[in-house]
């Protein structure tokens, strides 16, 4: 197995997400790799990989979608706006803009830091001043990456003479093209105590599937069976841009109950669609501090390998060992980089060249941190990841 560390900046842009189908149970495990741990290495975005999308709020076009916060001060300084919110935009997509810095004092001053949250956000203001009763234009980008959900980034900025940092921060919802409404399956209720319960009312019942940018699509499958799709006759019927897909589990056994629903379409930019299913038998209990529970692995064809990454969020131990759960999965690499956002691990895995269609399994990480809640002080720790893709 090959062991390697990530040297390139742009790497550290890679990060998790997301889907999955149903778990295969008592099958054997493969060996785990361990993890030779490397220095910290703190990446800067310096372009933009091939294929990104790029938006500005200071285009025209896409102005109305964005919502600007008010402004924020420090001292004689402030920011306008102090929150850029951008809405809904794609994995891998970069998303930029002005905010006005504006000094209201007398003198000059100088911008001795600019820090930002996670190496997703690029700004370059170090060694600047703001004139005496002026004001300067600060440009920011933040890339998002795998992640799918809310992406929050932050910057904050340290004037010489001023004791109070002032922080801005740039805001985003992360969804693919094609999105489940909603993005999840509940089965539970509460009860007047807060307690989780199954409510068999909820074992059956329907979801949407739709495209966004509205072009028809088909829905292939379901955890690889065929869909059953409310008014819709694939047979017949001309491609919709969304569907009404039913979902029945009120003879699946507990242990059967699938942790993620994946449905899969013809679509290349978004082969997957991934729903939670909230299940007492479903019910995961964190124990290291993944970004996700999930990630995903795309679309691959046949005998190709497969490859996904996720971050452990504000982790400042080590990665000990990565195991598959699975014994149709091999891990074959891993290489981790750290900032200030935590650990980014990418991990590498072979595929049975007899699979085919959709897969979920999970992948059983062994760290070590001086402070994991729950654990002795340098204690082993063990978690599962749960990894989904695709084999068509």
């Amino acid at each position: 197995m090959r062991l390697s560390s990530i040297t390139s900046p742009a790497k550290a842009l890679f990060a998790s997400l997301a889907l999955t189908a149903f778990m295969a149970c008592g099958v054997p495990v493969t060996p785990p790799v361990t993890i030779t741990p490397v220095a910290p290495q703190v990446p800067a975005v310096k372009s933009l990989p091939k294929g990104a999308e790029q938006i500005s709020f200071n285009d025209p076009a896409y102005a109305s979608r964005v919502m600007r916060g008010a402004a924020a001060t420090s001292g004689p300084i402030s920011a306008s706006p102090a929150t850029v919110d951008f809405g809904v935009v794609r994995p891998h997509s970069v998303v930029e803009g002005t905010i006005r810095l504006s000094n209201a004092s007398s003198q000059a001053i100088f911008i001795e830091k600019a820090t930002p949250s996670c190496t997703c956000t690029t700004v370059d203001m170090v060694g600047k001043q703001i004139p005496a009763q002026g004001s300067i234009d600060m440009p920011m980008s933040m890339k998002t990456n795998d992640a799918i959900g809310a992406k929050v980034a932050k910057v904050d900025l340290v004037f010489r003479g001023i004791p109070t940092p002032l922080s801005v921060t740039y805001k985003a919802e992360v969804a693919f093209i094609v999105r489940a409404s909603p993005p999840f399956v509940d089965m539970t209720t509460a009860d007047l105590s807060g307690k989780i319960e199954l409510d068999p009312a909820k074992l059956r019942g329907t979801y949407k599937v739709q495209a966004d940018d509205r072009k028809p699509f088909r829905v292939l499958s379901i955890d690889n069976q065929p869909a059953s799709i409310d008014g819709f006759d694939p047979a017949k019927d001309a491609p919709r841009s969304e569907y009404t897909i039913n979902y029945d589990f009120t003879t699946t056994p507990d242990a059967s109950i699938p942790r993620w629903i994946i449905v899969e379409t013809d679509r290349d930019d978004c082969p997957l669609v991934d729903l939670r299913v909230r299940h007492p038998a479903t019910r995961y209990v964190p124990t290291i501090p993944f970004e996700q529970f999930r990630a995903a692995a795309g679309a691959t064809s046949p005998n190709a390998a497969g490859e996904f990454s996720i971050l452990l969020k504000k982790f400042a131990g080590r990665v000990l060992a990565v195991q598959s759960g699975d014994a149709r999965f091999k891990i074959t690499e891993t290489s981790q980089t750290s900032d200030e956002s935590g650990m980014l691990m990418r991990v590498g895995f072979s595929i049975d060249p007899a699979l085919r269609g959709s897969y979920l399994f999970p992948v059983k990480f062994t760290v070590q941190a001086p402070s994991l809640e729950g654990a002795a002080p340098n204690s082993p720790v063990q978690g599962d990841l749960f990894v989904y893709g695709l084999v068509r």
